[in-house]
C-alpha cells in the first residue's frame, strides 16, 4: 500500500508541475524555451535506488501521459522521453551519487538537454511539424539551453519535494511497524 500511496504523491505532485509549467508557457518563457519540470522528478526517481522499478516507470509514464494531455501532442512524445529518460537514469543511477545541489541540478541539465534534442529530432522524423526545424542549429541550440537551464533551475525544488514524498512515506511506514 505505501507503493501506490508514493505513486498516487508523485503523479499528484507531476499534475502540480503541469500547472506550473503550464503556467510559465502562458507568462514568462514561450514554447520551446519552456522548462520540462517533469523532467527532474522521472530523473529523480530513477537515480533513486530505494524506488522499485515498476513504480518509478509507472511514475515517468502516468507524468509523460499526463504532459501529452496537456501538450496535445498526438504521437505520445512526452510519454516515450520521459520512459527513456528514467531508464537511463536507472543505468546511471548506480554510478552517480547526487547529494550535492550542483551535481543535481547539473544532472537536470543534462537529462534536459538530451531530452530537448531527442523530443526535436522525433518531432522533425514522424510529425513534420517541429516548433524549430533542425535545420535552425542557432535557434534549436538556444531553445534547448535556454530551457535546459530553467529545467535545472527548477530541479532543486522538484527534487526537495520528491525527497519529501519518499521521506514522510518511509516514516509513516516505519511508525505503523513500531505500533502495530
Amino acid at each position: 500500500m505505501d507503493g501506490a500511496r508514493r505513486l498516487l504523491l508523485a503523479v499528484l505532485f507531476g499534475i502540480a508541475l503541469l500547472e506550473v509549467q503550464s503556467f510559465l508557457s502562458l507568462t514568462v518563457l514561450r514554447p520551446p524555451y519552456t522548462p520540462m519540470l517533469l523532467l527532474p522528478l522521472v530523473v529523480y526517481y530513477g537515480l533513486l535506488s530505494e524506488v522499485n522499478v515498476v513504480r518509478g516507470m509507472l511514475v515517468a509514464f502516468s507524468c509523460g501521459y499526463l504532459a501529452d494531455l496537456f501538450s496535445g501532442h498526438g504521437m505520445s512524445l512526452n510519454t516515450f522521453v520521459l520512459g527513456a529518460s528514467f531508464l537511463v537514469a536507472r543505468g546511471l543511477g548506480a554510478r552517480l551519487f547526487l547529494r550535492n545541489v550542483a551535481l543535481r541540478s547539473a544532472a537536470a541539465f543534462v537529462a534536459s538537454t538530451a531530452a530537448m534534442a531527442g523530443g526535436f529530432a522525433l518531432r522533425e522524423l514522424f510529425e513534420k511539424r517541429s516548433p524549430i526545424p533542425l535545420t535552425d542549429s542557432s535557434g534549436l541550440t538556444r531553445a534547448i539551453v535556454v530551457s535546459s537551464l530553467t529545467t535545472a533551475l527548477f530541479a532543486p525544488l522538484v527534487y526537495s519535494v520528491v525527497v519529501r514524498i519518499e521521506v514522510a512515506e518511509n516514516a509513516r511506514r516505519e511508525e505503523g511497524g513500531v505500533a502495530g
